[in-house]
């Protein structure tokens, strides 16, 4: 699930934009990038998956994995309703990219390949 989340991200992000909740996200994809932001993705669930292995013996462990399995669910639904919605917004979609009225809606450009 957070795979999906991460494709549906980088998806929206180099296509039409988005706008990005997360402060950290918000910042990578920003600054650093595609790379950067599949990193830190990738980086922060190896170590909650580490974590919860560690302490799996544990009953907070148990309830550690069912939220996350309740976070990471309430996203892929958030991302389902979003992608549901967004074809009808088009023209608003598309008056921020051109105003860049909102310093929050941004689109992320793949570097070019050399």
């Amino acid at each position: 699930m957070s795979l999906a989340d991460l494709s549906m991200t980088l998806i929206h992000a180099t296509t039409i934009g988005m706008q990005e909740e997360n402060p950290i996200a918000r910042l990578l994809m920003r600054h650093g990038g595609i790379c950067s932001l599949s990193i830190w993705k990738g980086g922060t669930v190896a170590i909650g998956v580490f974590i919860l292995w560690r302490v799996r013996r544990h009953a907070c462990a148990e309830v550690g994995a069912w939220i996350c399995f309740a976070i990471l669910a309430a996203l892929c639904f958030h991302w389902a309703r979003y992608n549901s919605q967004i074809s009808s917004l088009t023209t608003e979609v598309l008056s921020l990219e051109k105003s860049r009225s909102s310093s929050d809606w941004f689109v992320m450009h793949p570097a070019a390949a050399p």
